[in-house]
């Protein structure tokens, strides 16, 4: 399957996009200098995914909340274990950060644990740095999820059409059949 990108539809240019693990860390990387905050992120028309990396579980629920658990591994060093769980509104405004089962560590399952009732709750931007980072890492995530979310489909007997879910400048991808 190729894939193309259209910087300007106006251009006959068109390259080649492959989104290759390079390209892929590079979009990760804080692109805000002197760790200025980044606009809220929205995750409407997200479907829900969950993502497991190394140090952090990323979720988008059925509610499109944004759950970041935080992961340790067990004294055993087999085991992933979740201490610390951030949940971010779908509007990306408020921020829930609390420990699962009263501070003790949980093995990872598929759902995020539950939160307790008397959890720190922050209002975004007005949080620590430390849960900024945690955030603007939660925002860079939503950002790539949504460049590969398709808004508008158009198929034809040669192609499939793509235009992506991100924006101001959207992805615009043509996949050709033969």
């Amino acid at each position: 399957m190729a894939g193309y990108k259209v910087s300007n539809p106006n251009q006959e240019q068109t390259e080649t996009y492959r989104q290759t693990k390079e390209s892929y860390k590079s979009s990760l990387k804080d692109k805000q200098p002197g760790g200025e905050t980044v606009a809220p992120f929205n995750t409407s028309r997200l479907s829900p995914c969950r993502q497991e990396l190394p140090n952090v579980v990323f979720h988008i629920t059925s509610n499109h909340d944004v759950y970041l658990e935080f992961i340790k591994q067990s004294k055993s060093g087999q085991k992933a274990m979740v201490s610390k769980v951030m949940a971010i509104s779908s509007d990306g405004m408020k921020v829930k950060l609390y420990k699962p089962k009263g501070g003790k560590a949980i093995p990872v399952s598929d759902q995020p644990p539950p939160g307790p009732d008397n959890c720190e709750t922050y209002i975004y931007p007005d949080m620590p740095k430390e849960y900024l980072d945690k955030y603007r890492y939660a925002a860079r995530s939503v950002a790539v999820i949504r460049s590969k979310t398709p808004k508008v489909i158009m198929y034809t007997d040669r192609a499939r059409y793509m235009l992506m879910d991100n924006s101001p400048e959207p992805d615009f991808w043509v996949d050709f059949y033969d």
